[in-house]
């Protein structure tokens, strides 16, 4: 008996099980079980934007709040109804006349709880130091954007290797550069009041649409800062010495 092991490396077994993109993808949303119903949870990618403005020479400042990752929503007049009315919401009223229908929301009342994340960021640029290095093995200083003139400089060359070309090396150093990241999670709070809202819908033969209409008061405001924990803060280094670029003329 002989067996054969083949291998092709054409073939993929591997499965995507998650195909989730952190820019475009929603929010991941659930309701917990009975009794618990009236709180609802969002799962988020937190996408975070930071500004930074320069505070004085060569030191950038920048802060960003993220959106929130996790979010607990209560439905406080829903909670109410589970609770004294045995889950039939008295705010709630709907009606379904066949071809034509529609719900009214007296009252919308939801708290909610949120964690994001904050960080803030200080760079210092340091300072650059530079160099042409010779081919006869002399040293200039120089500063960026700063006019260079130099006279006989055929001379260089004659100290050199006498080729006809004066062959130099720009050397970089950047100096005491330091970039510090202060990560926290942070708590908060929101809340969000409707009055008077409500959909509509119609469908007969000849069309059929539906919509939304109100709130006609629209009261709220969300993540509220409450407190906040320190998880990560640190200061690397993001300086870089002995960087040299050749170059003849």
């Amino acid at each position: 008996m002989r067996i054969f092991f083949s291998i092709n490396t054409a073939n993929n077994y591997s499965t995507s099980i998650i195909d989730y993109h952190s820019d475009t993808s929603p929010p991941i949303n659930f309701t917990l079980p009975d009794p618990l119903g009236s709180i609802s949870v969002e799962l988020a990618w937190p996408n975070l934007e930071v500004s930074g403005t320069e505070t004085s020479s060569g030191i950038y400042e920048g802060d960003g709040a993220s959106n929130n990752a996790l979010q607990l929503d209560l439905d406080i007049d829903q909670a109410l109804a589970d609770i004294f009315f045995g889950g039939v919401n008295p705010f709630d009223l709907s009606v379904d006349l066949v071809v034509a229908g529609g719900s009214f929301e007296l009252l919308d009342a939801d708290v909610l709880a949120g964690l994001n994340f904050l960080q803030d960021f200080l760079l210092d640029a340091g300072t650059i130091a530079a160099t042409l290095n010779w081919e006869d093995g002399s040293i200039s200083n120089f500063t960026f954007g700063d006019e260079l003139n130099f006279t006989n400089a055929s001379d260089i060359d004659t100290g050199g290797d006498g080729d006809g070309l004066v062959e130099f090396t720009v050397g970089l150093d950047l100096v005491g550069s330091t970039l510090a990241n202060d990560t926290d999670l942070g708590f908060n709070v929101g809340w969000n009041l409707d009055l008077f809202k409500g959909t509509w819908w119609y469908d007969v033969l000849v069309d059929s649409d539906s919509g939304n209409w109100g709130p006609l008061v629209d009261l709220g405001q969300n993540q509220i800062p409450v407190a906040d924990i320190n998880v990560f803060n640190a200061t690397v280094g993001v300086d870089f010495a002995g960087q040299s670029l050749d170059i003849f003329a």
